[in-house]
């Protein structure tokens, strides 16, 4: 199955192919919206032929849907269908979580990415966990600073030791429901 994967960065759009060594990048930036990746697609993968797509989003995803509007993106996300804009069935986890499952070879992971913000996943047995506990705020002309988002942090923390993780913003999903599957090694 030949498929797209999409990587949104509050900086870039990166996307390949399966069985593709280079990938393509477009810009994002603070008001990214879903009209603006389409438009990207369509001047960077027009020809492309592939048969479903995976999407990371540097936001929480539940359910796979997206519940709350990215910090660090336009407006419009919520509320955009991927699978009926993009005609093809569509796969949406959280940029983090979709870096960690790339990484994974198995046993326990604590995986944490630093680009626009602190994106960080958990992965235990081929489940994961997105975290989105921090945020890097992009102010032109003042320097990066880190900043935990307490909201946020407390949402996706487990509130009992041993039992289900009790997440009111992220999923726990089996790592191949990215469309990918770790175990079978690189």
């Amino acid at each position: 199955m030949k498929v797209l994967v999409l990587d949104i960065g509050g900086s870039n759009v990166k996307m390949r192919m399966s069985g593709q060594e280079d990938r393509t990048k477009f810009a994002s930036g603070p008001g990214f919206a879903p009209k603006d990746l389409l438009a990207g697609l369509e001047k960077h993968a027009g020809g492309w032929d592939f048969e479903a797509v995976t999407v990371g989003f540097p936001a929480p995803v539940t359910g796979g849907r997206i519940p709350v509007e990215p910090k660090n993106l336009g407006d419009g996300w919520v509320d955009f269908d991927f699978e009926k804009e993009l005609g093809k069935p569509v796969k949406l986890i959280n940029d983090a979580a979709m870096q960690a499952v790339g990484c994974y070879l198995g046993g326990r992971m604590l995986f944490l990415s630093l680009g626009t913000g602190l994106g960080s996943a958990l992965i235990s047995d081929y489940h994961v966990v997105a975290l989105e506990v921090v945020r890097a705020p992009l102010v032109e002309g003042q320097d990066r600073r880190v900043a935990v988002d307490e909201g946020e942090a407390e949402a996706d923390r487990p509130r009992e030791v041993g039992g289900e993780f009790p997440h009111r913003r992220g999923d726990v999903a089996p790592v191949d429901a990215a469309g990918l599957d770790c175990r079978r090694g690189r």
